[in-house]
């Protein structure tokens, strides 16, 4: 038998290669982790002003709503002297009773049907001349509206 000659494989050099290239090295992990991190420190402050904004657009809209009712109460002669916010917004929430308007007419109850947090407000009380009020407390993290 002569030497027969052994078939060429030019694949197997080639994945030589490939296996001696398949991890990362430590520089290019380390590159990625910082990339990461800078990725990080520019996006998480930028979604956490965000998420401030829209919770002080919400109190601002539900002061708004709120200082609406107080306003309609005390206009109709209602009883608006609560002693502080959480009071205030527990009877508009469980309705308060407008006198008759009109002699023999009924009693009318005003309800505030959205749920609201007294602590992202401040109360202020009303006088003789200007009914209660409220302010949206902004820019208080953790204070749903």
């Amino acid at each position: 038998m002569k030497n027969a000659a052994l078939p060429i494989h030019p694949a197997r050099p080639g994945r030589r290669r490939l296996r001696r290239q398949q991890a990362f090295t430590m520089f290019e992990v380390l590159l990625v982790v910082i990339a990461l991190g800078l990725l990080a420190a520019l996006i998480v402050p930028t979604i956490e002003r965000f998420i401030d904004a829209t919770g002080d657009t919400a109190k601002t809209h539900n002061a708004k709503i709120l200082n609406q009712y107080v306003e309609t109460l005390y206009n109709a002669g209602a009883e608006t002297n609560w002693a502080d916010g959480a009071a205030a917004i527990t009877a508009l929430t469980a309705g308060v009773s407008l006198p008759p308007t009109v002699p023999g007419g009924q009693t009318q109850i005003v309800k505030l049907t959205q749920a609201v947090n007294a602590e992202a407000y401040t109360y202020t009380a009303g006088t003789p001349t200007s009914p209660p009020s409220f302010s949206p407390l902004l820019g208080r993290r953790n204070v749903r509206p």
